[in-house]
């Protein structure tokens, strides 16, 4: 619990999950996954700080292992942020030098946080410490207001951009895709004439571009045709854009 400037109480979980390096599964564990749909039901934030034993050059590993395209999976399509910052090594011994060291956290979490770094200062562990800052400011969010949409404008292009969502249904995964399309068609046609609008003095996240929000909206979709592809090869083709959609959206970071 975090008392800001305003005395406004702000509730959130903070941990420290192990991620184990011999595990038979891929990561993340069912009990970090029991955490995520916790805070996502009851609306909370979240910041971890994760032991992930998994290598991807996302969060700066020197290269990008099974666990770690398992684990940055499951980050993206549960909406989460990962905080790491350029290269330097949280795990050394005799041996080698690695990014072994996540920090997670909810978006709105984020805001919060600042000067995330690796410390200089000896840990007494081959792990180095994570150090950051968690501030007390209240910052307003840049957002759509429905009463500003231009709504002639809008149901013009609904009813183009409609006739593309299927209309005939043989299976129940026919009208699961045809549904979620129908959904990526209306919520697109609103934003195209809705404009985002940033109210007075805000504070936004210093790091954070108006070219990061298109690439993490386009990875989105990008990971939910691989999730609805009918076949093997559509599949297979949806993974290839969604790995370099990935790659362009972590150079971008």
């Amino acid at each position: 619990m975090v008392l800001t400037e305003k005395n406004e109480v702000l509730d959130f979980i903070a941990g420290s999950p192990y991620l184990p390096y011999d595990s038979m599964e891929p990561p993340p564990t069912r009990e970090v996954e029991e955490l995520v749909k916790k805070v996502k039901d009851e609306r909370l934030e979240l910041l971890l700080g994760c032991d992930a034993n998994s290598h991807h050059l996302g969060w700066g590993s020197s290269n990008t292992n099974a666990r770690g395209e398992a684990l940055n999976d499951f980050i993206m399509e549960k909406d989460r942020q990962i905080l790491n910052r350029g290269k330097e090594p949280t795990f050394m011994d005799c041996r080698r030098h690695e990014v072994l060291d996540i920090t997670i956290c909810t978006a709105g979490r984020a805001r919060w946080v600042k000067d995330w770094r690796v410390s200089k200062k000896p840990s007494g562990s081959d792990h180095s410490q994570i150090r950051l800052s968690l501030t007390c400011e209240s910052e307003q969010i840049p957002r759509r207001n429905p009463k500003d949409t231009n709504w002639g404008s809008y149901r013009e292009e609904l009813f183009v951009r409609i006739q593309d969502v299927p209309s005939r249904f043989r299976t129940k995964r026919d009208l699961e895709h045809a549904a979620e399309r129908l959904g990526e068609v209306i919520k697109d046609s609103y934003e195209n004439n809705c404009n985002i609008k940033r109210p007075p003095n805000t504070k936004m996240v210093g790091w954070w571009n108006n070219q990061l929000s298109i690439l993490r909206c386009q990875l989105r979709k990008a990971w939910n045709k691989v999730k609805t592809a009918y076949t093997e090869n559509s599949r297979q083709k949806a993974l290839e854009d969604r790995r370099g959609l990935q790659r362009k959206y972590n150079k971008a970071l």
